[in-house]
């Protein structure tokens, strides 16, 4: 990391000047200031020497000798470790801190964060210490630390009293300066906008009297990111709902910024602010959270709205999701047709998938997220057409957008759906028809362009239930306990195996279920027949 070319704020004082009476109430508004969690994180960090970290089991650490290069962890891991997480704990608990305990947990922040900075003559040996998100975060939670700090005399006096050792403008100055960097700017991705956001607000919280250029710079790109980020239909580009709300919470945040007198990016957010929250609606399963697809991870909350008699129909087919819900036997019903590929971030091979929610169980679910790791042949799995309801050919996905012959399409019609995708090189139409789904039942008709007689076709089903042939050897059941909770019927001779498959609701773990690939002998299309439990073929 080179030194800043940013204009320097010189000395400490000069930085806490700069900031905005309002400041202070605007970080307790965001972080809070008396969570339990953060405070017990704190305390396990600095007297039992255990670092908490999201997702993973605590590991023995001292932030004030570690040397920020020797686990063998996970990529996530790191990048929350190089977040610098103490800080953030530091400015969520400190209203519950005893003045003792607030300069004995400001002490420990300096120190912890003095030995980071010591360590940056060997950077490149520590992982992610400039990773794009990581360096976002931790420039965020560096800012709201001042902040909560510059609001005690008490720590104030004894930020002063260290200025000869932490120089904490130079440090502000090199995180903008590497966040302002082209090279370094994660354009039209998550990152990219936490990015922007981190810069923006510090300039904010500073009164715009500090790091301008660089200001002005970040509000550009976040409006940029804003209008990129989600479609005309208010749906985020990343191919999971768990992203969607994630990133609903940034067009939240980027209006609270009102507050600081910003008002340009906050217009831009709330413009999109209501068809974001109707996509999540739609999206939203009966049971109120979100389906499992892309990285959505588990259980994740969405927005729960009364189930009608319908078919109800949400149509975000220009964003490549169509979502029907509606009761069968006065039981809640879920349908959702995903075909889109407007991002390659959080991208699975799921062109065309479906996923098939009824009477409180998933019947055709999806695999999740698993890891970070790409290079973990379980996430493999899980991102492949294996772990997913779709059509496919054996062939190598296309994950990459600009490399696809043609756009995914989906089109709506009065009484289904139609998708056209090359996913995998070959254009294959899946047409969905619920017509009769007010009976139960749900038609899926497949189908191959330019098909060989050498290839294999086929559509694939995961299930957390089971797979079992009926007896007339047509059908297959999908159980559980001994009930048909749907039969899913081959319209024509297929070869049909019952397989073990991956899916993962929660980060790093993974459980085997099952899955049924049901491939064509030597045609070029495939049909079914799906009925809900109790419903006649």
């Amino acid at each position: 990391m080179s030194k800043s070319s940013c204009s320097l704020p010189n000395p400490v004082s000069d930085l806490l000047g700069a900031l905005l009476s309002r400041s202070y109430k605007f970080i307790v508004g965001e972080v809070g200031g008396s969570n339990s969690v953060a405070k017990k994180s704190l305390e396990k960090a600095v007297n039992e020497k255990k670092v908490e970290i999201k997702s993973f089991e605590d590991t023995d650490l001292d932030f004030l000798t570690f040397d920020w290069c020797s686990p063998d962890k996970d990529r996530n891991w790191w990048w929350q470790m190089q977040a610098l997480p103490f800080l953030d704990w530091f400015s969520r608990c400190h209203q519950l801190l005893d003045e003792r305990e607030l300069e004995q947990y400001f002490d420990f922040c300096v120190a912890a964060l003095l030995q980071w900075l010591k360590q940056e003559p060997n950077s490149d040996q520590s992982p992610l210490r400039w990773h794009d998100h990581a360096t976002a975060y931790r420039l965020t939670h560096l800012t709201n630390w001042l902040i909560v700090v510059s609001a005690n005399e008490a720590l104030v006096e004894k930020l002063l009293s260290v200025e000869s050792t932490l120089n904490l403008p130079e440090v502000f100055s090199n995180h903008v300066a590497w966040l302002s960097e082209e090279e370094n700017y994660s354009k039209h991705t998550n990152h990219g906008f936490d990015q922007a956001m981190a810069v923006f607000s510090l300039g904010l919280h500073a009164g715009r009297k500090l790091w301008q250029a660089e200001s002005d710079l970040a509000e550009k790109r976040l409006i940029d990111e804003v209008k990129f980020a989600f479609t005309e239909e208010g749906v985020h580009k990343e191919n999971s709902p768990g992203y969607h709300v994630f990133m609903m919470r940034r067009l939240e945040k980027l209006v609270r910024l009102e507050q600081l007198g910003e008002t340009t990016v906050g217009i831009e957010a709330r413009i999109i602010q209501e068809d974001a929250e109707r996509f999540l609606e739609a999206i939203t399963l009966p049971d109120g959270t979100l389906p499992m697809v892309g990285d959505t991870r588990g259980g994740q909350k969405g927005k729960m709205t009364e189930i009608e008699e319908g078919p109800v129909v949400y149509d975000f087919s220009k964003s490549g999701y169509v979502v029907i819900k509606g009761l069968y036997k006065e039981k809640p019903y879920y349908l959702l047709f995903k075909n889109c590929h407007d991002s390659n971030y959080h991208r699975h091979d799921d062109d065309l998938s479906i996923y098939l929610y009824y009477n409180g169980r998933t019947l055709l679910g999806d695999g999740g997220l698993g890891s970070h790791n790409e290079n973990d042949p379980k996430r493999k799995q899980l991102r492949s057409y294996k772990s997913h309801n779709v059509p496919y050919v054996k062939s190598l996905a296309v994950r990459n957008r600009e490399q696809l012959n043609r756009p995914p399409s989906v089109v709506v019609n009065e009484h289904g759906v139609t998708g056209m995708s090359a996913m995998f090189g070959q254009v294959i139409k899946r047409t969905v028809d619920w017509k009769n789904v007010h009976s139960g039942r749900i038609a899926v008709r497949d189908k191959v362009a330019n098909f060989k007689p050498d290839q294999v076709f086929g559509a694939g089903f995961i299930t957390e239930y089971q797979f079992e042939k009926k007896g007339d050897n047509k059908s297959y059941d999908i159980l559980g306990g001994g009930i048909v909770y749907a039969t899913i019927t081959p319209r024509i001779k297929v070869d049909a195996e019952n397989h073990q498959a991956l899916i993962s609701k929660s980060y790093g773990d993974f459980e085997l279920v099952h899955s049924m690939s049901c491939e064509s002998m030597g045609s070029d299309a495939i049909s079914f027949a799906i009925n809900l439990g109790g419903a006649t073929p």
